[in-house]
């Protein structure tokens, strides 16, 4: 029925609004009428026990003539109608075939009153009068004896004339709050649903591959809240499918680089141009090559293994020191070759319980890029120390560093600092990600500072 959530919004609030003030003003009105006629029906009872207290009177004994002024001197300073019925019970009968009121279906009354009940009724149309009435009917009693009745009337029409007024000023005072009410709807149901309606648009535009659609966000509801993480979102979202692209890019170039260069070997050995004494430098070279695939299937695997998390560790207690002493001897003659120094400060045997197969790919990775980066004759140190109850460890390296803007994002996947750099020398964008990933599982942190032309350093938090 309506196309928008601002229409619906503006259309359930409003109806809600005049609804409410609707039944309100009703229910005012009802309030205000029935008061006014509690209010006349007790004039008139008290009228009626004035005209009882008139002819109890002894000053008035055997004065009908000006008990009966007085009586008219009553009715007409109040607006009222006033009967006086001098009537036995005896004579009821006779009394209503009076012209006076046989046509009065308010007669039906007379038998009550004269059994001594007083009746008040808020509205009864008179035959007499041919009106509505608020009617008060009570027993005349003389000396405490029932003699008759008083009837007392009071024309409708006098109650609406006070009551009008003001039902005026009940429905004037609702208009004009149900015109405010709907203007602060539309505005309210627009700011609530401007951002809604704008992230509709953008969710559209991202499907389609346009990541450029801007929302405007104010306030700090949870309206602004929402559409902050959803523009959050979307930063995110274009910087995976950025990377995801890089990343075939890269994976693309990088399968095909060491597989052109596997084929071109094996191609000149089994054509013989390759002299015999030659084949063994190129199938080592072949063998390199074949190194770079396995490395980087096993990053592949292991980014799905981590994002499924169906990665499982297999923890133990292990004697840091040792553990690290070997790695640095595996990773001694690639520094040897590059002519860079490996340091090391294992100055106390820390233990601790971590999956040592895959602590070591962390370690080996860091220690890898440290190499790939550092140029010959600088520096590579390796650092263990013990804080409170952590186990810090810390790789740092004299190489060409990265830019801070570049330091909160090297641990995403995907990511490759530098894409100037040659290809060559850079990775796949998912190591330093499948890292801090297996860090994370074992309940410690990674975190990197660098300075361009200074070198990088990781520190691990265990």
């Amino acid at each position: 029925m309506f196309k928008n959530i601002f229409q619906r919004m503006f259309i359930t609030y409003l109806a809600i609004t005049v609804l409410s003030v609707t039944t309100l003003a009703l229910l005012l009105n009802a309030f205000i009428n029935d008061y006014h006629l509690k209010q006349k029906q007790q004039e008139l009872l008290a009228q009626g026990k004035a005209i009882n207290a008139l002819y109890n009177n002894p000053q008035y004994a055997n004065q009908a003539v000006l008990v009966q002024q007085t009586v008219d001197l009553l009715s007409k300073t109040t607006g009222s109608k006033i009967y006086i019925l001098r009537l036995s019970p005896a004579a009821v009968k006779e009394a209503l075939n009076l012209e006076s009121i046989k046509n009065d279906h308010l007669a039906k009354d007379l038998p009550k009153i004269m059994s001594g009940e007083t009746i008040m009724k808020k509205r009864q149309f008179s035959g007499r009068l041919k009106m509505d009435v608020v009617y008060v009917g009570m027993p005349l009693e003389i000396r405490q004896q029932i003699s008759g009745t008083v009837l007392l009337f009071s024309p409708f029409n006098e109650v609406e004339k006070i009551v009008q007024p003001i039902y005026k000023i009940v429905w004037t005072s609702a208009l004009v709050f149900v015109l405010v009410a709907a203007f602060l709807i539309h505005l309210v149901s627009r700011r609530i649903s401007s951002p809604i309606m704008q992230m509709s648009r953008a969710a559209e535009e991202i499907a389609a591959g346009n990541y450029d659609g801007n929302i405007e966000v104010t306030g700090t509801d949870e309206i602004s809240r929402l559409a902050n993480s959803f523009l959050y979102m979307r930063r995110r979202i274009q910087q995976t499918e950025r990377m995801r692209q890089e990343l075939l890019a890269n994976v693309s170039h990088e399968l095909r680089t060491p597989l052109t260069s596997i084929r071109g070997f094996l191609q000149a050995i089994l054509d013989g141009v390759v002299a015999p004494q030659d084949q063994r430098k190129y199938l080592k070279l072949s063998y390199q090559e074949a190194g770079r695939l396995a490395k980087l299937t096993g990053d592949l695997l292991d980014l799905a293994k981590l994002q499924t998390g169906n990665l499982q560790l297999h923890k133990t207690k292990i004697n840091l020191r040792d553990w690290l002493e070997e790695i640095c001897d595996s990773f001694a003659l690639a520094c040897e070759q590059k002519n860079i120094l490996l340091k090391k400060d294992f100055s106390q045997n820390l233990y601790v319980q971590v999956d040592a197969d895959r602590f070591a790919q962390v370690i080996i990775n860091l220690l890898h890029n440290a190499l790939k980066f550092t140029s010959p004759g600088g520096s590579i140190s390796l650092v263990t120390r013990q804080q409170e109850e952590k186990v810090i460890l810390q790789i740092t390296d004299t190489g060409m560093g990265m830019a801070e803007e570049e330091l909160s994002s090297i641990f995403e996947h995907f990511y490759k600092v530098d894409k100037s750099r040659d290809a060559n020398q850079g990775g796949s964008g998912i190591g330093l990600y499948v890292a801090k990933q297996i860090v994370q599982l074992h309940g410690g942190t990674i975190t990197a500072a660098s300075q361009v032309g200074q070198g990088t350093s990781f520190t691990i938090e265990l």
